[in-house]
């Protein structure tokens, strides 16, 4: 038993405690006592460390960041830290594994056999990028600590935005802190019963936690059910989604002599809950104008295997416990040009026109929502040169305001009900603060940003279809189309434009 307890120690995490931080409040403190009796066994008698007050805990290791000059603010980071809790021993907690994320901290103590890594300095930090080029990277016990953390930190900031939402976003109360506490304990108690994660995704642990066991079944408990899969395959119905997203840029400039530009870059992706170890067969059409694409490991095969652009694609996986992206794809412009029209989900019309005599601008912006797209959100940023004092009070479909972060940008929210007509319009008159000392030329060459997400079909035209499972079961399937832009942009047409093609 021992040689196995060493071999589970050298590949398991187990973790001693767990705190989540900040440098003005202990969000969550857990100490695992199964751990900790091991690790007391274990250890030598003058080198044994206690924990005791997690605050002694945090004021510790906060002096211990700063002496090294360390930024708390840093918003993506890793640590691999030791400290000491009493200035009058030699004794220390050591490696403890760190994650910064916004101004938090999420500190585990994992448990080491004697395989513990040694270190003479007393903290290192590390980016996102360099920790994989340290050596700790290769113990497990890092590794698996640093998942771990990246899961619980993300399942922090899910509940932070949540309840920041529902206060309408104001300042998070006590009683807001409160119930992410408690939810945070609830998490760790079922994701790492005794110290030991077993499972940690988060859809997962949100079903334990929020759905019961149906009482219709009194023999539910009796039943075989997968060891990784939680008893929402009881409760929910099993099924199959799988979305064909495709991202969106482009450049409208609203010019006879100079044509528009766009590029799409696409993923499937795929989420299978049933119960086994199912097989699963999708066939993709619509395939024309697609190139480089790339599979998943899970894909078993793909017929025909001299697969071309054009050709129905039959595809087998076993598919993995989670989302997962199955394949991804570029669309070939030339292609696409020769076999259809290309039909950007929302066109625009930019104008915009400087007034010296009271230091503003008119603008003019149209959109028009094509067929058969159907709008889920869009923001619409327009930057100018310099900060903006007032906007005209006329009427305009959706929210139009200054962005809080930026006094020279307008933002304009639109959501599903906005284009009730297909198409909209923004007119506006814009004034600069009175101190500001305009250069009309710095107005020329201004374009507004669009990001927005529709949904309805494809750009490309590639569909999925006919999804099947072996062993044979009852399940649901969902397929969707989305087409997401974040970095689609309309030149103000009657400017200057800076005409860079984006399809080389």
């Amino acid at each position: 038993n021992t040689v196995v307890d060493d071999i589970m120690d050298k590949t398991v995490l187990k973790i001693r405690s767990l705190w989540i931080f900040d440098e003005t409040r202990l969000y969550l403190h857990r100490r695992f006592p199964s751990v900790e009796k091991k690790y007391h066994l274990r250890a030598n008698n003058d080198e044994k460390t206690i924990i005791r007050s997690p605050t002694r805990f945090i004021d510790a290791f906060i002096k211990q960041l700063k002496s090294k000059k360390y930024e708390l603010s840093t918003k993506d980071g890793y640590g691999i830290t030791k400290i000491s809790l009493d200035d009058k021993s030699n004794t220390f907690l050591w490696p403890l594994v760190s994650i910064f994320r916004n101004d938090y901290i999420f500190v585990v103590l994992p448990l080491f056999n004697s395989d513990l890594p040694k270190e003479t300095s007393s903290s290192k930090m590390f980016s996102s990028n360099e920790v994989m080029n340290t050596n700790f990277y290769h113990f497990p016990q890092v590794t698996a600590a640093m998942e771990y953390l990246q899961e619980l930190s993300t399942r922090f900031f899910i509940l932070v935005n949540q309840q920041f939402a529902q206060n309408a976003g104001k300042p998070l109360s006590q009683s807001n802190l409160d119930t992410i506490v408690h939810y945070l304990y609830m998490y760790t108690s079922q994701s790492s019963p005794f110290g030991t994660p077993l499972d940690t995704n988060l859809v997962n642990i949100h079903n334990l936690l929020t759905k019961p066991f149906p009482n219709k079944d009194p023999l539910i408990s009796r039943r075989k059910t997968p060891a990784y899969k939680p008893h929402s395959i009881k409760v929910n119905p099993q099924q199959v989604n799988v979305m064909v997203r495709e991202n969106l840029r482009s450049v409208q400039y609203d010019r006879p002599q100079i044509p528009d530009r766009w590029e799409i870059q696409g993923v499937i992706k795929c989420t299978a809950d049933v119960e086994k170890y199912p097989e699963l067969s999708l066939v993709l059409s619509g395939t024309d104008c697609i190139k480089q694409l790339n599979k998943h490991e899970s894909v078993r095969s793909m017929t025909p295997e001299n697969w071309k652009p054009g050709d129905d694609l039959n595809v087998t996986i076993t598919p993995p416990i989670s989302n997962f992206n199955l394949m991804s794809y570029q669309v070939d412009p030339l292609m696409m040009s020769s076999t259809k029209k290309m039909v950007l989900p929302i066109r625009g019309f930019y104008q915009m026109r400087y007034v010296s005599s009271n230091h503003s601008v008119n603008l003019l912006l149209q959109l028009k929502l094509e067929t058969p797209f159907e709008l889920e959100k869009a923001t619409i940023s327009m930057p100018f040169a310099y900060s903006i004092r007032e906007i005209s009070q006329s009427e305009v479909v959706g929210q139009l305001s200054v962005d809080p972060f930026d006094d020279t940008t307008l933002l304009w929210t639109l959501d599903a009900k906005s284009f009730s007509n297909s198409e909209i319009v923004c007119q506006k008159k814009v004034f600069f603060k009175n101190d500001t000392l305009v250069h009309p030329e710095h107005l020329d060459g201004q374009h507004v940003k669009l990001s927005y997400r529709v949904h309805s079909s494809s750009l490309s035209g590639l569909t999925v279809s006919h999804v099947t499972c072996t062993p044979a079961t009852k399940m649901k399937t969902k397929i969707q189309h989305v087409i997401v832009s974040t970095n689609s942009l309309i030149w103000n047409s009657d400017g200057a434009c800076h005409h860079v093609p984006l399809i080389q």
